[in-house]
């Protein structure tokens, strides 16, 4: 897909056994956003609108193996409802196709670089091309506790996390303070876009551009994984493009208990909040990584950290 892009050996965390998801597909799901008629998903002309109603017929009307093809536009997981925790939550054995115009019969004829189709958190549709730090001293990686004026800022956020500021201000100033340390446009995106939990078949996603998600909250565990997050939930993602996420831990993906396979993706400008740490981590899991690229480059120990890896 990418043309001259970096193989990158697989990283073992912990060995567990791959169950790939079944290669047959029983029904085929279809996903338009510029659906406006009978919404059956039997046919583009009769195409959901909205992928989160084509998720929820995977779970509730009959069950998979599945596909679901997508046609290009943007599909945001809230429903226009603006609830950041809201996330595309993929069922057991689902593949979800991307590339699509909207008038194929096989998979084999769409084109997920001239028809791109995007999962964004960016629910109000406002972020700019990139945006990094906003300009403050508190926003600093590592900065003394001592900081009175990060202190100060903090506490007229959240005056409960003054009563622990010497033990976890690095934390609030960057978990619970959007708007001292991240631009504001970026305060209501998802925490994170896609979610997989406890799959044993696993999913496959395949075609995508995963953006604008802003995993921030340490409090209520949503840190990490802001393109994808994954528990015990292993999945195969090829041809995707993961861009402009942000996390604490693992901005583009975290995968807790789940192998994951990437195949010609790009991971592009995805930004840990905290410690400039890796763009993609693990905890007893496995990456293995095919023709895929980083950018901006950087060293690969600061690309995929694995909690215990070798």
């Amino acid at each position: 897909m990418h043309a001259g892009l970096v193989t990158f050996p697989m990283i073992l965390v912990a060995a567990l056994t791959f169950r790939a998801p079944k290669a047959r597909a029983e029904r085929v799901i279809h996903v338009d956003s510029r659906a406006n008629g009978v919404q059956d998903e039997t046919s583009w002309q009769t195409a959901f609108a909205d992928l989160q109603d084509a998720l929820d017929d995977t779970r509730e009307y009959g069950g998979c193996p599945c596909e679901i093809w997508i046609a290009k536009g943007t599909y945001r997981p809230d429903r226009g409802t603006g609830d950041q925790t809201t996330a595309f939550n993929v069922s057991n054995g689902v593949s979800i196709l991307g590339g699509f115009e909207g008038w194929e019969s096989c998979i084999d004829e769409r084109d997920w670089v001239l028809h791109e189709t995007i999962l964004s958190g960016d629910l109000n549709g406002d972020d700019k091309e990139w945006e990094s730090f906003i300009p403050d001293p508190c926003c600093e990686p590592f900065y003394e506790c001592d900081n009175s004026l990060c202190m100060e800022k903090v506490i007229a956020v959240d005056e409960v996390s003054g009563r622990a500021w010497y033990r976890n201000c690095s934390q609030f100033t960057h978990t619970l303070c959007c708007d001292i340390c991240r631009p504001e446009s970026r305060c209501d995106n998802s925490k994170d876009v896609v979610r997989l939990s406890e799959i044993p078949d696993g999913a496959t996603i395949d075609g995508f551009t995963v953006s604008g998600g802003e995993a921030r909250d340490f409090v209520s565990l949503g840190a990490w994984g802001a393109g994808v997050y994954g528990y015990d939930a292993p999945a195969t993602f090829r041809n995707c493009t993961f861009q402009n996420n942000a996390g604490m831990m693992g901005a583009a993906v975290h995968s807790d208990y789940g192998p994951m396979v990437f195949e010609d993706c790009l991971f592009v400008e995805n930004e840990q909040i905290a410690d400039g740490g890796p763009v993609l981590s693990n905890y007893v899991s496995e990456f293995t990584l095919t023709r895929c690229d980083f950018f901006p480059k950087q060293r690969r120990r600061s690309l995929v950290l694995g909690r215990g890896a070798n």
